[in-house]
């Protein structure tokens, strides 16, 4: 899709290193061409449909370095696995305690795992824990990964969308998943091109 960023645009900046930059939305990540290695990321589609089908890739089939929605896993699962248990709470004791130098005792993950809540409980029965910790599991993170199969496969109109993701407004909904919009336009454009040519 023109005008999206590309892994190229990263690595003139960084090329020797995975390079992984979160949207501020928390539905897209825009990584460079080390970062799509390191997840696995190549040309081939990824083993899970749901996740490939987040996975922004060129006309050619080249992965673009743009992440929706569930392909946002594929780096996700990488980053936890390269990591060793004393180094994920060393990191999460350290965000604790920079949180804390501004006065921040509180936080809530809104896309949560068990493995995650694990290491919280392995911090805290170190006595290490210095923030309380609200995670949203399961039901949210579905509703999340459901919405642009809603929008692109069921043609769900906005509306109806906005219902069942509990959003303000139908705005909203189209703001955040205006990758859903465009992928649900070229189908429909696709199918009245079959019609055409019969």
């Amino acid at each position: 899709m023109p005008g999206q960023p590309t892994h190229e645009l990263l690595d003139r900046a960084v090329s020797d290193r995975p390079v992984i930059i979160h949207n501020t939305s928390e539905h897209a990540l825009w990584i460079n061409a080390t970062a799509l290695a390191f997840a696995g990321i190549t040309d081939q589609p990824v083993a899970d449909p749901d996740e490939e089908r987040n996975v922004v890739r060129d006309a050619s089939g080249h992965p673009s370095g743009l992440l929706l929605e569930s392909a946002m896993e594929l780096v996700n699962r990488a980053v936890f696995a390269a990591l060793t248990q004393d180094q994920k709470l060393a990191l999460l004791r350290d965000a604790s305690r920079y949180l804390n130098r501004f006065g921040i005792t509180s936080v809530v993950n809104a896309t949560g795992s068990l493995p995650e809540i694990e290491l919280y409980a392995a911090l805290r029965d170190r006595g290490e824990l210095t923030v309380r910790t609200r995670t949203a599991l399961g039901a949210v993170a579905f509703r999340h990964s459901l919405a642009t199969v809603l929008i692109t496969e069921e043609q769900v109109d906005p509306k109806t969308a906005q219902g069942i993701l509990r959003h303000a407004n139908s705005d909203v909904t189209m703001q955040i998943y205006t990758h859903a919009q465009d992928e649900a336009k070229r189908k429909a454009l696709e199918k009245f091109e079959a019609r055409l040519v019969q």
